[in-house]
């Protein structure tokens, strides 16, 4: 797999978008190619329950936090077409992969 720019965005069931990584406070980080290279650090799932898709952006530029949130918000439908979405609608060069969690109470 080819380096670069490592993006990881949610989507959650009510709309809301969330930047996972780089986190806010931090620069984007350039990855090198290969695989199995753990991205630093940890989420905690929020109470919000139902469907969530994650997506995962391996870029040639690196993404400012808050304008990967207004692409992801600004897309024509509104956020939450992108649960059922395998991908983010960008301009920029990105690899991308997704997956969807189902959170629901135990």
């Amino acid at each position: 797999m080819a380096g670069g720019f490592v993006h990881i965005v949610g989507i959650d069931h009510n709309g809301v978008v969330s930047v996972y990584f780089p986190l806010p406070a931090k620069e984007p980080e350039a990855f090198p190619g290969g695989a199995g290279r753990p991205v630093p650090g940890s989420v905690i799932l929020d109470e919000t329950l139902g469907k969530e898709r994650i997506f995962v952006l391996i870029c040639s530029q690196p993404i400012v936090a808050e304008q990967l949130i207004k692409t992801v918000k600004d897309v024509p439908g509104g956020t939450l077409k992108l649960v059922a979405s395998d991908r983010l609608p960008l301009e920029l060069e990105c690899d991308q992969s997704s997956l969807t969690l189902f959170k629901e109470k135990q």
